[in-house]
């Protein structure tokens, strides 16, 4: 420890920070127990900018050429130029993995030492006490800093959230996840403490990397402000009357996260609308305009705009179910995500594909309906029974205890003891101040699978 009033944290992102909610939600309760929190994301400019983002110091600087979206663009570029495969030809990420030499993320992914190169030296200049790189992106940067750190007689501590399951990521070429995967590997273990979003995750993190101590669990959980006079309802964005029944999706637009099923069930269901939250137009989003027209459609497909992380709930809760379409991956299997407790904390019935952990979840708390991931018709009959028996649904969302276990606060517990294990008390501690679990079962000892070298 320096001799700084407070504790020093940074975290880092690997995009904008503006556009991560998990990021600015960690920022807002760092921030909040009374801690020097700078986060460090990537700029869309050739300038660094510095900001105030949840009331933390906030840092982008300029990696020309290799922002995630600019490498996820290239893909898809490389992509389009390819010829079609067989998939007897096409190679898997499981082939990459057992085969890690041709894999391996300093040939197949340079973004990540140009990261290194760009936000390696701003991290000596901060002089962390704690480094918390959120997601893949940043991790080797924080424990290659936290061990030059070290080498100068200073103590900083690695917290690495696991925002994804890597080896089932849905989108990127396999041998890319799979050199994801290396680096992982190879860093993972140098952490001082492991965080994931879901249960499945944490046993699979805690096997594959052999692991003493199982990773923290911390859920995607929104943050519930009060609700006040004039504020914005997805309901109003989409010019609907109060009569009229919405399943809304909010979250991620792509592919794979299966919205096009949903817009195909809406044929089958002509006293409903669908309402679908954007941050902006894509070529997705226009497959799905298109695909909405050629259904005969289109006057029932919305898509209304992002707001402010505190306002989601309340932006959520003008609809009458929420929907979760993934379509299989891994990843998608494994996952408690955003808009699956954004829902929750908004009262909407849920209708989910059959993603592993979310059906279990549905049917466990019997706030929803289950369809076969990718079937239209599956959907709009799990649909048609919520509409029919939305009071029993909506029941159990009025439990005070599960709304609780799914809050923010619950889960900012989680990581802020993490940082007391490490740091000691936080200054807003009080002297008997208690650590909440906030875990969906029995709480799990926080993980320390090693520090860096």
């Amino acid at each position: 420890m320096t001799g700084r009033a407070q504790p020093h944290v940074v975290m880092l992102a690997g995009n904008d920070i503006e556009v991560d909610a998990r990021v600015r939600k960690y920022l807002r309760s760092a921030v909040e127990a009374g801690l020097e929190v700078t986060v460090v994301g990537l700029s869309r400019s050739a300038q660094r900018e510095e900001l105030d983002i949840e009331g933390a110091r906030a840092i982008r600087v300029p990696v020309p050429g290799s922002s995630p979206s600019r490498v996820s663009r290239k893909v898809r570029a490389i992509r389009r130029r390819l010829p079609a495969r067989t998939a007897a030809h096409k190679r898997t990420v499981a082939d990459y993995l057992a085969q890690p030499a041709q894999a391996r993320w300093r040939q197949v992914l340079p973004e990540l030492q140009a990261y290194e190169a760009a936000v390696g030296p701003l991290l000596d200049e901060l002089d962390a006490d704690l480094l918390h790189p959120h997601d893949i992106f940043m991790l080797g940067v924080a424990v290659r800093a936290a061990a030059r750190s070290q080498s100068r007689g200073h103590r900083a501590f690695v917290v690495y959230d696991s925002h994804e399951y890597l080896p089932g990521l849905a989108g990127p070429p396999a041998r890319t996840t799979a050199a994801y995967v290396d680096h992982e590997r190879e860093y993972l273990p140098r952490a001082d403490r492991v965080i994931t979003v879901s249960e499945p995750i944490a046993d699979e993190l805690a096997r594959s990397y052999g692991l003493d101590r199982r990773p923290s669990l911390v859920l995607n959980a929104p943050i519930v402000a009060p609700v006040v006079a004039g504020q914005p309802s997805a309901r109003a964005a989409a010019d609907l009357p109060d009569d009229v029944p919405i399943v809304l999706y909010g979250g991620g637009l792509a592919r794979a996260r299966g919205v096009h099923t949903v817009v195909e069930a809406l044929a089958l269901l002509p006293e409903v609308h669908l309402v679908v939250v954007s941050r902006a137009p894509s070529h997705y989003t226009r497959e799905l305009q298109a695909l909405a027209a050629e259904l005969g459609c289109a006057d029932r497909y919305h898509e209304v705009g992002f707001v402010e992380p505190d306002q989601v709930v309340a932006y959520f809760a003008s609809a009458t179910v929420g929907i979760v379409p993934l379509l299989h991956s891994g990843n998608h299997d494994w996952a408690l995500t955003n808009k699956f407790l954004e829902y929750i904390q908004a009262g909407l019935p849920i209708v989910t594909s059959d993603t592993e952990v979310q059906e279990r979840l549905v049917d466990e708390l019997g706030i929803g309906r289950v369809f076969v991931a990718g079937d239209a018709a599956d959907c709009a009959n799990a649909v048609r029974a919520v509409l029919a028996d939305l009071d029993r649904y909506r029941a159990p969302l009025r439990d005070p205890e599960l709304l609780r276990r799914m809050s923010w606060p619950v889960q900012a517990d989680v990581f802020l003891g993490l940082y007391r294990e490490l740091l000691g008390a936080l200054p807003s501690d009080g002297a008997s101040e208690t650590v909440g679990d906030g875990t969906l079962d029995a709480p799990h000892p926080p993980s320390r699978p090693g520090s860096p070298q």
